[in-house]
C-alpha cells in the first residue's frame, strides 16, 4: 500500500487577507483585514503527498471540477543529453508518438475516443506527459500517460518520421531556442548559452541539432529511459475531479513492477561570467537590450519572493517609463526564474535603435533607484492585490493546479510558497528589497548584451553600464 501524508502548512491564521479601501479616492490605501479562509485557496482542502512503495511521488489536489488534469513529470531533461542535445526532446516525442505495443495503441484508439488530450514538454531540467479529461475519464488518463512515460515499445519508421518533425521545427526562424533572431531573446539566448555561462555543456539546444537527431536510434532512447525514469525520479501529479484513492490504488498498480533508484545530477555552486557585448542581427531595425543578474536560489524562499517583488515592480515601472512616457513602442519584460540549479533575474527590451543609449539609462536609474530607496507604499499595497488577484484566479484553475504542486515538488522547491505569498509579502520590508537589489544589481557581476542591425557602440555601452566616464 502507499504511504499518505497531508502536508498542510497553513496553521496561521492571517490567511490570505482581503485588502479593503480605505480614505479617499486622493489617497488610496489598502490593509489586509478580513480573513479569507483556506477553502477558498484550497476548495477541496490543501494538496495531499503520497509516495508508493518503489519510490514514485504522487501529489494530489481535488476539488469541485468537471476535468481532471492529471502530470507526469520525469527529472530528467536537455542537460542530461551526452549528445549534442536533442534526446531528452526526442524521448518525450517518442514516447508519445512512435509506439509499436498493443497496448499503446489500444490506449491510444481509447482516448480519442473519450476526447483525452494528452502531450507532453521537455524543458533543460524536467520532462513532463500531460492528460486532460472529464472526470470520469480520469483512470485511462492516468494510464495513458504513465504508459507514455515508462513505455520502452518504439516504433522505427515512426520515430524517423517523428524525427523529420522535430528538424523541421529546428529550422524554423520562429524557433526560440536556435533560430529567432528577429525576437527578443533568439540570438541573445544563443549567446548567453555559449558565453555567459561557464558548463556550456549544460545548456546544449533543447531540441538538439540536426546532426544530433539524426543520430538518435530506438536504442539510444530506450537506454536514456533505462537510465533516468526511474521511480524516485518520477512525481505524478493530479488536479481536479477525480476518486483520489482510485487514483492512488491504480497508480500502484501501474508502477509496481518498476525498481531503481536514479543516480543524481551533480548540483555544482552556480556563477554566470559578467560580459557586455553589442551583436549585429539583420533580422530587425530595432535594438534589444537584455540584462541579466544572478539571483537567490529557490531554498531561500523570503529572496525569493523579494525578487519575485523587484520583478513585478520593475515591470510596472518601465513598462510607464519606457513605453508611456517615451513612446517605446516594446513593453519590457522582467522575470525572476529560481531554481536549485540556477537563478536568474533578467531584463529585456527592444526599442528604436535612436532609442537605445535612453532605454538602456532609463533602466539602470530604476535599477539604482530600488538599490538605494527599495518599493514605494503605493508599490508594496499593489503587490499585495496583484498576487491575491493572481492566486485567487489560480485557485481554479486545474492545469494550473497540477502543474504548480508537481513541478514545486519534482524539483525540491517549497510546495507552498506560492500559498504564503500573500502571508509572507508582509514579512519582506523595505530594507530586504535594498539588501537583495544591492546583490543582485552590482553592474560589475550583471551581464549586458544587444543587438540590432545596427550594432551599438561597445565602448559606450561599457561606459554606461558600467557607470564609468566614456574615454
Amino acid at each position: 500500500m502507499f504511504v499518505s501524508g497531508v502536508q498542510n502548512r497553513i496553521q496561521r491564521d492571517k490567511g490570505f487577507g482581503f485588502l479593503r479601501q480605505e480614505g479617499s479616492s486622493d489617497s488610496l490605501s489598502y490593509r489586509t483585514t478580513d480573513v479569507v479562509k483556506p477553502e477558498l485557496i484550497y476548495p477541496g482542502g490543501p494538496p495531499k503527498t503520497h509516495t508508493l512503495p518503489n519510490g514514485i511521488n504522487i501529489i494530489t489536489e481535488r476539488f469541485d471540477s468537471p476535468v481532471c488534469y492529471i502530470n507526469v513529470s520525469a527529472n530528467v531533461g536537455s542537460i542530461e543529453d551526452v549528445t549534442e542535445g536533442g534526446l531528452a526532446h526526442i524521448t518525450e516525442h517518442a514516447s508519445i508518438f512512435c509506439r509499436s505495443g498493443r497496448k499503446a495503441k489500444e490506449l491510444r484508439n481509447k482516448a480519442n475516443r473519450f476526447s483525452i488530450k494528452d502531450n507532453g514538454g521537455t524543458s533543460r531540467v524536467n520532462t513532463a506527459y500531460i492528460a486532460h479529461s472529464l472526470r470520469r475519464f480520469a483512470p485511462i488518463s492516468l494510464k495513458l500517460v504513465l504508459d507514455n512515460c515508462f513505455g520502452m515499445d518504439i516504433d522505427l519508421v515512426q520515430l524517423e518520421r517523428e524525427k523529420e518533425i522535430v528538424k523541421s521545427e529546428i529550422r524554423k526562424i520562429d524557433d526560440a531556442e536556435q533560430h529567432s533572431e528577429g525576437t527578443p531573446g533568439g540570438q541573445i539566448n544563443n549567446l548567453i548559452m555559449r558565453e555567459v555561462f561557464p558548463y556550456p555543456d549544460f545548456f546544449l539546444p533543447i531540441s538538439g541539432t540536426s546532426e544530433s537527431v539524426d543520430a538518435i536510434t530506438p536504442q539510444s532512447i530506450i537506454g536514456f529511459k533505462r537510465k533516468h525514469y526511474k521511480p524516485d525520479n518520477i512525481i505524478i501529479s493530479a488536479a481536479g475531479g477525480f476518486d483520489e484513492e482510485e487514483l492512488l490504488q491504480l497508480a500502484e498498480e501501474l508502477t509496481r513492477s518498476k525498481k531503481g533508484i536514479t543516480e543524481k545530477r551533480d548540483i555544482v555552486p552556480f556563477a554566470s561570467n559578467s560580459i557586455v557585448a553589442s551583436l549585429q542581427s539583420n533580422r530587425t531595425n530595432q535594438s534589444t537590450i537584455y540584462i541579466r543578474a544572478d539571483a537567490p536560489m529557490d531554498s531561500d524562499e523570503k529572496e525569493c519572493i523579494a525578487a519575485r517583488m523587484i520583478s513585478t515592480v520593475l515591470n510596472k515601472r518601465l513598462f510607464e517609463k519606457l513605453r508611456l512616457n517615451t513612446g517605446f513602442d516594446y513593453s519590457p519584460s522582467c522575470a525572476f526564474e529560481e531554481g536549485s540549479f540556477i537563478s536568474t533575474f533578467s531584463i529585456l527590451t527592444q526599442v528604436g535603435y535612436k532609442n537605445a543609449y535612453e532605454a538602456l539609462e532609463i533602466i539602470l536609474r530604476e535599477l539604482e533607484s530600488i538599490k538605494e530607496r527599495g518599493l514605494t507604499k503605493r508599490e508594496f499595497e499593489y503587490l499585495y492585490i496583484n498576487f491575491e488577484t493572481r492566486e485567487m484566479m489560480n485557485s481554479s484553475d486545474v492545469y494550473r493546479r497540477a502543474e504548480l504542486n508537481g513541478y514545486s515538488l519534482l524539483t525540491g522547491g517549497n510546495l507552498y510558497t506560492r500559498v504564503h505569498y500573500m502571508q509572507d509579502l508582509h514579512s519582506v520590508d523595505n530594507n530586504t528589497i535594498k539588501t537583495l537589489a544591492r546583490k543582485m544589481f552590482d553592474r560589475e557581476k550583471m551581464t549586458l548584451i544587444t543587438t540590432g542591425k545596427q550594432k551599438l557602440s561597445q565602448r559606450r555601452l561599457e561606459a554606461v553600464f558600467r557607470g564609468r566616464k566614456e574615454v
